[in-house]
């Protein structure tokens, strides 16, 4: 019985480790600090013998809990002991910790804003991926940013409901939308719309085949397969970028 009870004794310490450690303490100062929690006022002598931690060590440990405020000195006539802080001061260690990551957020954002901005392509399969990557397409634009696209009614047949919507909210996030569409029925009806969703529409050629979406913004090119399995190429490249943009600009002025 009295194994069974040590061992779940040890058990629950070793969570207790964990917790620790994993809010910020090493592994040394947590054991130092369950210890004195345990002892109450100890000497670095009983500290010492209860953790297995040599004293010459000890002493930064216990330097290191007081500068925390998890530890405390209690002098009691010639005698110095360390009194454990109560846990609610592992709060303050919470807060320290925070205030050490928030202190390094804008570096750790401008290194994600840099290898964002470096060229690549990234692949998306399936329904959802292709909404996130439109999802992308209105986030962090200005008014005045192009979006151009060369498309065909089929871009509406996965989800209607949501393309219809998207449809609105481009119309929202860029002022000047300029589509090159399959000469279809819906296109000519979207036309009629045009002022309603701030987009200008010309038609390619009667008898032009095409099953694919593309588009171009200011720093993305979209190329968004719509025959099943749907799938979407993004290509960050600014060069690829610049030259489909040049290629949109040449056929536009030629079909107005």
């Amino acid at each position: 019985m009295q194994v069974k009870q040590l061992t779940k004794k040890a058990t629950e310490n070793g969570k207790l480790a964990n917790l620790l450690t994993g809010i910020g303490l090493s592994d040394v100062e947590a054991q130092v600090y369950l210890a004195a929690l345990s002892a109450g006022p100890a000497t670095v002598l009983q500290l010492s013998r209860s953790t297995d931690v040599k004293r010459t060590t000890l002493y930064s440990v216990i330097e290191s809990l007081k500068q925390k405020g998890l530890l405390k000195t209690e002098i009691k006539g010639l005698k110095r002991r360390f009194v454990a802080a109560h846990p609610e001061n592992l709060a303050l260690v919470l807060e320290k910790r925070a205030r050490d990551f928030n202190a390094f957020v804008p570096l750790l954002s401008q290194l994600y804003n840099d290898k964002a901005n470096e060229a690549s392509i990234t692949y998306h399969e399936g329904l959802e991926a292709i909404k996130t990557v439109y999802e992308k397409l209105l986030k962090g634009v200005g008014r005045a940013d192009p979006y151009l696209a060369i498309s065909t009614e089929a871009f509406f047949e996965p989800d209607r409901p949501y393309f219809e919507k998207f449809i609105e909210r481009r119309g929202r996030a860029y002022r000047g939308v300029r589509l090159i569409l399959l000469d279809e029925p819906g296109a000519r009806e979207q036309k009629k719309f045009e002022r309603n969703f701030n987009q200008q529409i010309r038609f390619l050629p009667p008898g032009t085949k095409m099953d694919i979406n593309i588009v171009i913004t200011k720093d993305t090119l979209v190329l968004h397969q719509l025959r099943p399995p749907i799938h979407a190429l993004v290509i960050k490249t600014p060069t690829i970028i610049e030259s489909h943009r040049a290629l949109f600009e040449t056929l536009w002025e030629r079909l107005g």
